[in-house]
């Protein structure tokens, strides 16, 4: 899938082909939603548990929600613009956009499955953190197609690049089942489809030391070790126990 990243031209040579998703990749916005849900109603779960965009409405059916309130409740805490933007960064994202773009002059693509109305909030997102991803680079749902998922797809397809970081095991099917030549750099602890491992495009970052992914395996792909210092505060974590 990727040859060895061993001079500044191969890195800038695939950097130039490569996009990324936002929810899960740059953002982590599992997490957020999640902790808004535990402290509205009470509940512990744990970000992890998502799986897709309708994880929300089982979980109201499963405290005894109406089906209507339910729907209700996963799409104002997944669709409100003011909930979305208060979302983190996932650890090493800002840093791997900005070194794409200070060291090699390339800045990333978003291509999200977000409907058409969070692209603002996105847009405000970025100019919080980081003046390398512009509004011009930002792309979400199209309006005329209903699936944000088909969306991605055909957006990566025609800006003409090769690789795509993602997070979501359904989109990564998508990509591999309706395109030939798109590989998948695709950050998981799930093990659902390594069975693709095999075919060379697809590569899964799981989290470190049982965590969470992050970006920081595919900012060390790159550019190799991380900074000093968030490599130091991660070597002194103590052991559990």
């Amino acid at each position: 899938m990727l040859e060895r990243l061993d001079t500044p031209e191969s890195v800038a040579q695939v950097l130039s082909l490569t996009c990324s998703d936002q929810d899960g990749v740059m953002q982590n916005t599992r997490k957020h939603v999640t902790g808004i849900y535990n402290n509205r109603y009470g509940t512990e779960h744990t970000y992890d548990e998502i799986r897709d965009w309708t994880t929300l409405y089982d979980w109201g059916l499963e405290i005894g929600m109406p089906p209507k309130e339910a729907l209700a409740v996963e799409a104002e805490l997944w669709r409100t613009p003011e909930i979305v933007i208060g979302a983190e960064p996932i650890p090493g994202a800002i840093e791997f956009l900005e070194r794409a773009y200070y060291d090699y002059k390339i800045r990333i693509p978003i291509v999200s499955s977000r409907l058409p109305k969070l692209y603002d909030c996105t847009v405000e997102w970025y100019r919080a953190r980081t003046s390398v991803v512009t509004p011009e680079q930002i792309f979400v749902g199209l309006p005329d197609i209903a699936s944000g998922e088909i969306s991605k797809v055909l957006r990566v397809m025609v800006l003409g690049k090769k690789y795509h970081l993602e997070d979501s095991h359904t989109q990564v099917q998508l990509f591999l089942d309706y395109t030939d030549d798109i590989n998948i750099l695709y950050l998981s602890n799930r093990t659902i489809l390594d069975r693709y491992l095999s075919t060379g495009r697809l590569i899964r970052f799981p989290g470190e030391n049982g965590g969470e992914p992050t970006m920081w395996p595919i900012y060390e792909l790159f550019f190799g070790p991380r900074p000093y210092s968030v490599a130091q505060s991660i070597d002194n974590i103590p052991p559990l126990g």
